[in-house]
Parts: structure tokens; C-alpha cells; sequence
């Protein structure tokens, strides 16, 4: 059953009323259960990998989004380096405390696109585009490893090729559950988006799992770059549709939204309610790379928030805020669009620099995490730094969500430092707290790529940049001087120990490879 919505807003501008057209449709998608595993049963995993390096997947041809960065970058030229962060207030906040950090995922596929998930009871985790760990963190020990490779066999999904990528995690207090989504092949016809469900709290035992058509309106696409969030009751999972054969920039048709009964996965039902949510669009133009937000403190609910921006633009104060007003089951549940400005504005970052003329891809602009508390929406994402000509990050702020949206931000930047690939938890420790623990990646041509964090105060403070792994050296796994630094970073509160935060995020190691630095913060100020 496919139902098309059609709203008129009217938004006034010093008194002059503009109307604007959101359009999407919603189709039911019931997907069937494929099986169930059970990871205890795995004796030996050999790491089975094979990929090529040069990543042959469309979105290699770069030449849209390489003519913007370097446009930018004539425009805001580099200014002069030295090692102090900038600091937005009079006076900066307390760096978090690092606890429990150590190495994690070995080196293999390239990007990382490091996704990380953390229980009550401390079992982590982590997942890259080719290994996902499994630890014990009160024990210090490392209780699984297997390949994403061996984890679709078992599927019974072919453990050839390269087809096994962007896996992304979730744990599910209210549940006490993880959630595994990633993605099987990159053509529409064997695209599949492979979503997991644990029966339980001990992710070494069952795991219920379903595949979603990568290629759900049958328009000849496939299904790229997800990103997931929990409500009470559902799973969203947002999707990127592409063409075969052509560069993700160019390639892109829309961004679709997944809505799934999460329950039905944990208990393993035959069946499990989904609705597909496509065609969103804002002035006859399709909305890119929706990014769900998560509650900060607690899953929320019924109704979901997702924010968006123009991620190719040189520069831009527009920010998209999605919601979905209610379950599946809802009849009167409807999609809102809301079309906010912010100051200042956010831009395409540069590529960031490594030694010896080497660089990272960052991508473009888009929202890379999310959380709603307090009535308040705290976002981040890659931009641009005018007064450097840097790579940084844009940490942005929505309120009014019931009624007039009102947007801002604050570009965190260093004047030596690039950084990318931010991610961002709620890090309250009592009610009304809006502190949080923002995370990214760094890298310089005097200093090797690593994880690094900022803490943001209730009174709007920030801290200073503090690494929490020091590159070892460059990254040097592709020929020539580029190589990937994303797509993405893990980030979660634990959700029984207020003010604590775990992140997973990319290093340089001593053999020149791309490695995972898993890392526990704690917020040290909550006035």
C-alpha cells in the first residue's frame, strides 16, 4: 500500500507569507525474517578478506565535489599555523576525563567507517567495514572478533568480494538489545540492507536478521550510506539511492527513510512491520543525507527528528528538521518539514593534510551526528573554517521544534589542525544538563592522524581539543598522496553511568595504516 502526502507551510519572512511544498510518499514494506545465527557456535574466523584499495565502487570519481574544495580553498587560503585551539568564550570549560582507552578493530577495509555500541553491563561493540569486535570493558578483554565477510556467510550471503561495508551499531537501553545494520553489494540489482536484532544482552548468542531491498521503489537504484537511531519503539535507518556506475555525488536520486518495529526483530518474528518513507522534498528539491537524531539521555518517542543541510554548497545557513509525527501503526502519522537558517554559516571543508604533501578526503558538508534533550536538537558536521581556511566542525543547536524552529552554531576549529568526521553524546550527569562530549578526527602536516574530543559546557563553554590517541605516523595505504579519513565515527552515552561517553575513531598507526582508537570520556563539569 503506497500513500502520498502532499503539505503547504507558510512561513513568513518580515511579514511577507511564502508557501512552501513538502511532498514524500509512504509505501508498507513487510520484510520476512532470513534466519538466525548464533555467534557462540563460531570456532575460528581466518579474517577472509579481499579488496581493492583503490575502492572500485562508484563514488571514486570525486571531480564535482574536488572542483568545490579547491574553489573554497582559493578563496579561504590557510593562514598562519601555530598549536592553539580557539576558544568561543571568555572562559574555556574542563577537558573531559579519558579513562579506559585502548586499540581496537585491526586495519583492513578502507575507510574505516568506525560504529560503536555499549551496553549497562559494559559489553562494547565495534565495528569497521570489516571486523567487528566484541569486548568485555569491566573485564579489559577482548571476547570476539569476526569478519563482516564471515558474518554475511553465515548469513548466507556470499563471502566473495567486497560487497559487505558501512556497518552501523545501536544499543537499545530500554531493551537492553544491539542493533547491527549494514550493507550487502553496490548494484540495484543485488543491493540488500542487512538489519540484526540480538534476542538477548550477550551479543555472543542469537541474532535474529532481515534484508531490506536495496532497491525498494524499483527505480533502478541501490541503497548507500546509512544511518541509524532508536525511538521507544521503532529502528530508522535513512538510506542514500544511487546509480549504477556513477560517483555518489552525481549518482544520488533521494535519501529514504526505513521505519521498523524494533520489538518484532529482538523477538524474532517471521514477519516485521516496515514503512518506507521516499520522495521527501522541500520546494520540488529532494532532501539529502537525512541524519536520525538519537534521545540524549533516553530513547524518545513516538514521533523522530532527522536533520539535514546543503552538504555541496560553498557556503550555507540552511538546515532541514524532519519529523515523522508517529509509529507504523499510526494512521494519522504524517512527515513535517521545517526549513530553519543559522549563524554562522557552515561550507565544504578542504581536504586535511598529512606530511609530506599526503591528504585526506573529507567528504563534503553533512550532518554526521545528533541528539535531541531537553527539548533542544545538538548536531555536528564537517565544514569549513573561514578564518583558517581549515578543515573543522560545526557544532549546531535547534530549539522551537513545536512551534517556530530557531537554529545556530559554532564553527570549532584549530589553526594547525584539520579535523573531521565528528560525531556527538549527550553528556548531562542531572535533569535540564545540555553539556555534551564532541569527538573528531585530527591530523596536520606536523602532527599523524588521530581521535581527538572537545567537551561542551551547560553555560555554552567549550574545552580545549584533547587527544585521546596520538598518531604513531602517517596513513599510506593507497597509491598517490590521497587516502580516506571516514566516512564516519562511533559515538554513544552509556546510558546507566551519566556524563560517560565511548567513542571510536581513526588513527595513524606505525605501519602507515588506518586504525581504530576506542576510547571512555567523562564530562567533569555539569554546572
Amino acid at each position: 500500500m503506497k500513500k502520498t502526502g502532499v503539505a503547504i507551510w507558510i512561513i513568513c519572512f518580515a511579514g511577507i507569507a511564502l508557501s512552501q511544498t513538502v511532498t514524500y510518499q509512504t509505501s508498507k514494506m513487510p520484510a520476512s525474517k532470513m534466519g538466525k545465527i548464533n555467534l557462540q557456535n563460531i570456532q575460528d574466523d581466518w579474517m577472509p578478506l579481499l579488496q581493492n584499495l583503490e575502492m572500485p565502487k562508484p563514488g571514486s570519481e570525486r571531480a564535482n565535489l574536488i572542483k568545490i574544495k579547491k574553489e573554497i580553498a582559493e578563496k579561504y587560503t590557510r593562514k598562519k599555523n601555530n598549536d592553539l585551539l580557539k576558544t568561543l568564550a571568555p572562559d574555556t570549560a574542563p577537558t573531559p576525563l579519558l579513562r579506559r582507552n585502548f586499540k581496537g578493530n585491526n586495519p583492513a577495509g578502507i575507510p574505516n567507517d568506525n560504529s560503536m555500541a555499549v551496553s549497562g553491563n559494559g559489553i562494547l561493540i565495534s565495528a569497521t567495514n570489516s571486523i567487528i569486535n566484541i569486548y568485555d570493558t569491566d573485564k579489559d578483554s577482548l571476547i570476539k572478533a569476526i569478519s563482516l565477510s564471515y558474518f554475511s556467510s553465515l548469513l548466507g550471503l556470499s563471502n566473495l568480494g567486497t560487497g559487505k561495508y558501512d556497518p552501523k551499531m545501536v544499543y537499545d537501553p530500554l531493551e537492553d538489545r544491539f542493533i547491527l545494520v549494514f550493507l550487502y553489494e553496490f548494484t540495484w540489482e543485488k543491493s540488500k540492507i542487512i538489519v540484526c536484532f540480538t534476542e538477548s544482552n550477550d551479543p555472543t548468542g542469537n541474532w535474529n536478521y532481515y534484508a531490506l531491498s536495496g532497491n525498494p521503489i524499483n527505480d533502478s537504484t541501490w541503497s548507500d550510506y546509512p544511518a541509524i537511531a532508536i525511538t521507544k519503539n521503532e529502528l530508522f535507518i535513512t538510506m542514500n539511492l544511487l546509480k549504477n556506475g556513477l560517483p555518489w555525488q552525481t549518482g544520488f536520486v533521494q535519501t529514504v527513510i526505513w521505519q521498523l518495529d524494533k520489538n518484532s526483530g529482538y523477538q524474532g518474528d517471521s514477519i516485521i512491520n516496515t514503512q518506507l518513507w521516499s520522495g521527501i522534498s522541500y520546494d520540488s528539491t529532494k532532501i539529502r543525507n537525512l541524519h536520525p537524531v538519537t534521545g540524549g539521555s533516553t530513547p524518545y518517542g513516538p514521533n523522530e527528528y532527522f536533520v539535514s543541510n546543503r552538504n555541496f554548497t560553498y557556503l550555507s545557513d540552511s538546515i532541514f528538521i524532519v519529523e515523522i509525527t508517529d509509529t507504523i501503526n499510526s494512521p494519522s502519522a504524517v512527515m513535517k518539514i521545517k526549513l530553519g537558517h543559522t549563524s554562522p554559516m557552515y561550507g565544504v571543508p578542504p581536504f586535511a593534510r598529512q606530511a609530506n604533501g599526503h591528504e585526506f578526503d573529507t567528504n563534503d558538508g553533512r550532518v554526521l551526528g545528533a541528539f535531541l534533550e531537553n527539548g533542544q536538537i545538538q548536531f555536528v558536521s564537517n565544514t569549513i573554517d573561514t578564518s583558517t581556511g581549515n578543515a573543522a566542525v560545526y557544532h549546531g543547536f535547534i530549539s522551537g521544534l513545536d512551534s517556530s524552529v530557531k537554529v545556530s552554531g559554532n564553527i570549532l576549529g584549530d589553526t594547525l589542525l584539520d579535523l573531521g568526521y565528528p560525531n556527538i553524546s549527550y553528556s548531562g550527569q542531572n535533569n535540564c544538563d545540555n553539556e555534551a562530549i564532541i569527538t573528531v578526527n585530527h591530523t596536520a602536516p606536523t602532527v599523524f592522524a588521530g581521535f581527538s574530543a572537545i567537551y561542551y559546557s551547560n553555560v555554552g563553554n567549550y574545552s580545549r581539543i584533547m587527544k585521546i590517541k596520538e598518531g604513531d605516523n602517517i596513513v599510506d595505504k593507497i597509491s598517490g598522496t590521497y587516502e580516506r579519513w571516514g566516512d564516519y565515527s562511533g559515538s554513544q552515552r552509556k546510558y546507566n553511568a551519566p556524563g560517560t561517553v565511548w567513542a571510536a575513531g581513526y588513527y595513524g598507526d606505525s605501519l602507515k595504516r588506518n586504525g581504530t582508537w576506542i576510547g571512555e570520556l567523562k564530562s567533569v563539569d555539569s554546572t
